[in-house]
């Protein structure tokens, strides 16, 4: 099966530099152009796709090449998002190339955009640097040589600099420049150790979202981001074969702010298979002190996660 489906990655050269901040950004314009847009994570990301689903209003998915086949990676992406007029917008997951064990590109966002054939457009962040950026750059386009990166965006950059490094970069470089990101003092979204901190958990996330968005409006060439896009190949798949389960089994998830780390595909393929998926308001509170004979009694399966330990303790006789 082959389908259409316009389509770029986010990645920059580490965590930290910006990635969710640009990528909900260009959720949110692209949304307000009237684009109907899909966003998607790499890898083993559970806060990410959260903010995109705020930003959005529909869910994001995980795109995660260390539990899934190519084939099966390239038929969730198309069928999450490979409808008539969409686009999708995939943020890619720590430094563009790190993958398993910190010394391989396997399940990196890389290995996301080649077995996909998705454009990337490059995050660099030019805080405390200017013409060196474009060394970096450079190594990140040769590193490997289909490394689908087709744009780059200057994160944290003066304004004053802008347009005589954009004509550097494109000189000098195989690269488009799709505009720069300058330094944000008002706008900033708050971490703990793992991570960003929820979208629910962070004063005025709508408010500042839309003056993200404002802002990065203004200095983003969103027509040649959409160009970039648009250049992408069709994908290619075969849609797998999904087993049913004997019976529909009831199954109950505990969700919530300690139960949330899901893949969403995880509990649709439940469903698929014919499970009928509850998510019980009890449910969390008799895990968390320990008491399941009331869960026993509503399915005849449960699932649970995890999330931060921290954020709600579990207590247990």
């Amino acid at each position: 099966m082959e389908i259409r489906f316009p389509r770029f990655l986010a990645a920059a050269a580490a965590s930290g530099q910006g990635k969710t901040m640009l990528t909900c950004a260009l959720l949110k314009l692209l949304s307000d152009e009237g684009h109907s847009v899909h966003a998607f994570k790499c890898g083993p990301d559970y806060i990410d796709p959260m903010f995109h689903s705020r930003v959005l209003g529909i869910p994001s998915y995980n795109l995660d090449s260390f539990f899934l086949k190519p084939d099966t990676l390239r038929f969730l992406l198309g069928r999450h998002g490979g409808v008539p007029g969409s686009v999708g917008v995939l943020e890619g997951v720590m430094g563009y190339y790190d993958g398993l064990s910190g010394l391989s590109d396997r399940a990196s966002a890389y290995e996301v955009a080649k077995l996909t054939k998705t454009p990337v457009v490059l995050i660099a962040d030019a805080s405390r640097t200017s013409l060196s950026v474009l060394a970096l750059i450079r190594g990140f386009l040769e590193f490997r040589k289909d490394s689908q990166i087709a744009g780059v965006i200057f994160n944290r950059l003066s304004p004053s600099l802008y347009p005589g490094l954009k004509k550097a970069a494109e000189a000098e470089l195989p690269v488009r420049v799709l505009g720069y990101v300058p330094v944000l003092k008002d706008i900033s979204w708050e971490s703990r150790h793992l991570g960003l901190l929820r979208p629910e958990e962070i004063r005025g996330f709508k408010e500042q979202t839309e003056a993200l968005a404002e802002s990065v409006g203004k200095t983003i060439d969103l027509e040649g981001i959409m160009e970039l896009a648009d250049s992408a190949p069709p994908l290619s798949f075969t849609p797998p074969d999904i087993p049913t389960f004997p019976g529909k089994p009831k199954i109950a998830v505990a969700m919530d702010e300690a139960f949330c780390f899901y893949y969403r595909d995880n509990l649709e393929l439940l469903e698929a298979m014919g499970a009928r998926i509850s998510f019980p308001r009890f449910m969390t509170k008799s895990f968390r002190r320990g008491r399941t004979g009331s869960i026993s009694a509503a399915a005849t399966r449960s699932f649970m996660c995890g999330s931060f330990p921290k954020t709600a303790p579990c207590v247990w006789p």
